[in-house]
């Protein structure tokens, strides 16, 4: 995840460390990010029905991903508050209306949330083939840690470089497919990365060297998600 103290940097060229090395940002886009939560069932549905709604939720997606709006949508493998999430591209004020006729929506079984997320340039493979796939990942949130300060000091702008060059990386080796901040006005949710695989261990593996985690500047919440494959470009160097 690219930090707070590094979105100031996102708009230079080069960020000054305190060893006199420039550090360079790939370009940067802001995109979008909006979760499903379990909403009230306000009444029984007919299992005919439930069917009924899933097709034209799903249609939705569909529709979104044809228009080149929604570059990756899809489930949560484990249910909870969090249902699903649909990555978008476009601005964050026409996002709601993208979604008024989603049955799950109208009838509240659905709420959504949005925030902007910011992320490299190019990610996004937008696949055309016919033939669909679904693959596993992990939805991992980076949240305010016990250590969180807000005070940037010469040792929190070194861990803060080491991240984002460590995120970069994995995004360049494939290891991970995004890594970036969040926009949340509560201040609590400071960034998301998406993993191209379920396997918990192996994720917090690839976490548990992170300057930041290590530190308890950051914590981290991960949950398994299931999306189409080959939805995401690896970094270019």
């Amino acid at each position: 995840m690219l930090s707070a103290a590094l979105l100031t940097a996102c708009t230079l060229s080069t960020m000054s460390i305190p060893d006199e090395t420039s550090f360079k940002l790939p370009p940067m886009e802001q995109n979008a990010i909006l979760i499903f939560h379990a909403g009230e069932r306000k009444r029984e549905y007919s299992q005919d029905e439930l069917q009924e709604m899933q097709k034209a939720h799903i249609g939705n997606l569909g529709r979104l991903f044809s228009e080149k709006k929604a570059p990756a949508a899809g489930p949560f493998a484990e249910r909870g508050e969090f249902r699903g999430i649909v990555i978008l591209q476009m601005p964050l004020d026409k996002i709601p209306a993208e979604f008024e006729q989603d049955p799950f929506v109208k009838e509240g079984l659905l709420k959504i949330t949005v925030n902007s997320w910011m992320m490299p340039k190019g990610l996004f493979a937008w696949p055309q083939s016919e033939e669909f796939k679904m693959h596993n990942y992990s939805f991992v949130r980076w949240l305010k840690g016990p250590n969180w300060t807000a005070d940037v000091s010469e040792e929190l702008s070194k861990a803060n470089v080491a991240h984002v060059t460590r995120n970069l990386s994995q995004m360049r080796d494939g290891s991970a497919c995004i890594h970036g901040p969040v926009g949340d006005p509560t201040g609590e949710w400071r960034g998301l990365s998406i993993f191209p695989t379920d396997d918990k261990a192996k994720v917090e593996a690839l976490l548990a060297e992170d300057p930041l985690l290590k530190r308890g500047h950051f914590r981290v919440e991960i949950k398994p998600l299931m999306m189409g494959a080959g939805l995401f470009n690896s970094l270019k160097p």
